[in-house]
């Protein structure tokens, strides 16, 4: 069984214009033609309506070494040491491999995802990413423990061999009822050192967590969930600089649990990744038992898109969102691309391939309107749409991918297994570009720049329109793709021929016209007057249309409205 990082974007913050990072559709389109590996998922799970955990469970989320208390834990500390401390043998891979075990020897078969997830937040681990594997043989009681793992040891040797990669935490377990014996391996992502972190918030209603990243990083972010469907960012400490790092994630004290994320972003790279997730217990009433809360289905592969899509639109309208559209040619993209997605998990593929189809997907190409930015989510479970919606909602980074109240469109992409019963989806969510701008959009920048100025004490801008049309010009050049910096310079050019004196410009790249970031002399300068265009733009050679507001400014003089 695996629990899997999450890959995500940063969207990007105004800036100048930058590459495009995103696959051209020919690279997708090669990608989807390539033959489907024969194994897709990476596991055969067994969904089950109620299970129970044994425990005990810790009381903080933090990472304690475990000494070795049987012949397969010290075979395990052996490699740890022999790996020269980029391995540790810890309590909560142990409690994490005991659970799986159990439900292994009863069921016969893995974990849901579901469970699986719950399994490793009771334990309190702070891996973003646990690989889960067994090994089990026929065994009546006549034969000790002792002796089964001298018969398996080589197996075993073999097995530490090929799992133990990277930093990573480990533990074992082995079990056994009155038919088989079974051996549980459990090896987690360690990328982070953490201080313990509590799992009830604070007085002020926040959960608090500090470490370092023992991996390099440009920034990081975390997110929590509140609430039924809710989210928000965490709160950093400005004062705390990389790799170390410091988060107040508030949460809400009514929640019987929150998961927490924290997500990396290497130098220089568009995509992030789970680096930290945590199960907090905001009420203090920690429970051990998982229910199961879809009814269990098998989907046919013909509705599944459709059935999502509307499965999604019932869980925005609960949290009072705007209905998604579906964008019928991007998902078939989407479609075509999943078992290579899948496959590339399961490590049948070139793990490589899913960055390059997250952010294929997220581009855009095919949704055949203005995309402002993309979303990306994957998801796969042994069951209804229904349940697949449940999983991608628990998470924050995935609340952040689906029930962005910006999104207007969606795009999914479904894969079915009719043999192992998974249905695996990939899932892009479109903000749409306002078609147009009037009067009111430049009046409330106008206003903006107002009201910083006067918490500045600064007086008012005197707010002019552009001479003749060349606004309305201005707009038109971007929207048909021309550099916003050569649009800007003949609209300065122009506002000159008319002012007849010295004129300053800047040209801001947007995502959010609510979140545009005013030049700091715009705000400061004592005596300004104002003009303000807005336009669309996208470059040629890239997927996401941005919002460019084009500033000029003068002396108030000759420059009245």
């Amino acid at each position: 069984m695996m629990r899997l990082p999450l890959v995500v974007v940063m969207l990007l913050a105004a800036c100048a214009r930058r590459p495009n990072v995103f696959p051209e559709p020919d690279q997708l389109d090669k990608l989807a033609a390539k033959p489907i590996p024969a194994k897709v998922f990476p596991t055969t799970e067994r969904p089950v309506e109620r299970w129970e955990l044994e425990g005990p469970f810790p009381d903080k989320v933090a990472l304690v070494e475990r000494a070795p208390q049987s012949r397969w834990e010290q075979a395990l500390a052996e490699a740890a040491r022999a790996r020269a401390g980029a391995m540790v043998l810890s309590e909560d891979m142990h409690c994490i491999t005991r659970e799986t075990g159990r439900f292994v020897l009863a069921n016969d078969a893995a974990p849901s995802r579901a469970l699986d997830d719950f399994i490793a937040g009771r334990c309190g681990t702070l891996a973003p990413s646990v690989r889960t594997s067994w090994f089990h043989g026929e065994a009546s009681f006549e034969l000790t423990e002792d002796q089964l793992f001298d018969a398996w040891k080589d197996q075993w040797s073999r097995a530490l061999a090929d799992k133990l990669v990277g930093q990573n935490t480990a533990g074992v377990w082995f079990g056994r009822n009155d038919k088989k014996a079974l051996v549980v391996l459990a090896v987690g992502k360690r990328n982070v050192l953490v201080q313990p972190i509590a799992r009830v918030p604070g007085e002020d209603g926040k959960v608090r967590i500090q470490g370092e990243l023992l991996i390099p990083a440009e920034k990081t972010r975390a997110v929590v969930t509140k609430g039924r469907y809710g989210y928000a960012r965490c709160e950093s400490d400005d004062t705390v600089k990389l790799p170390r790092f410091s988060y107040a994630c508030p949460v809400d004290r009514a929640d019987a649990s929150a998961r927490i994320q924290m997500l990396a972003f290497p130098t220089g790279r568009f995509l992030g990744y789970t680096e930290l997730d945590v199960l907090v217990t905001p009420s203090g009433e920690a429970t051990r038992v998982h229910e199961r809360k879809p009814p269990p289905a098998v989907v046919g592969e013909g509705d599944v898109a459709e059935r999502l899509v509307s499965q999604i639109n019932v869980v925005r309208q609960q949290a009072s969102l705007p209905a998604l559209r579906l964008s019928p040619t991007q998902s078939q993209t989407a479609a075509s691309l999943a078992p290579h997605y899948f496959a590339a998990l399961a490590g049948e593929a070139p793990e490589i391939e899913t960055d390059v189809i997250a952010l294929g997907l997220m581009a855009g190409w095919r949704v055949g309107e203005s995309v402002l930015y993309g979303t990306f989510e994957s998801q796969w479970a042994s069951g209804d749409v229904a349940e697949l919606v449940d999983a991608i909602v628990a998470e924050p980074v995935g609340r952040e991918a689906v029930l962005d109240p910006k999104l207007s469109v969606v795009a999914v992409g479904p894969y079915v297994d009719s043999g192992s019963r998974t249905v695996g989806v990939l899932i892009s969510g479109y903000a749409l570009a306002e078609p147009r701008f009037d009067e009111d959009a430049v009046r409330t920048i106008v206003e903006k720049v107002n009201c910083q100025r006067a918490e500045k004490g600064v007086a008012p801008v005197v707010w002019f329109n552009p001479p003749k049309d060349a606004g309305a010009r201005a707009t038109a050049a971007l929207e048909a793709g021309r550099d916003p910096s050569e649009v800007s310079s003949e609209l300065m050019r122009e506002t000159v021929e008319v002012l007849n004196k010295e004129v300053s410009g800047w040209v801001l790249h947007e995502n959010d016209l609510e979140d545009v970031r005013i030049p700091e002399e715009v705000i400061t300068r004592p005596s300004l007057a104002i003009a303000v265009v807005l336009g669309r733009h996208r470059p040629p050679d890239h997927p996401w249309t941005r919002y460019i507001v084009l500033l000029v400014t003068a002396d108030p003089g000759r420059a009245a409205k």
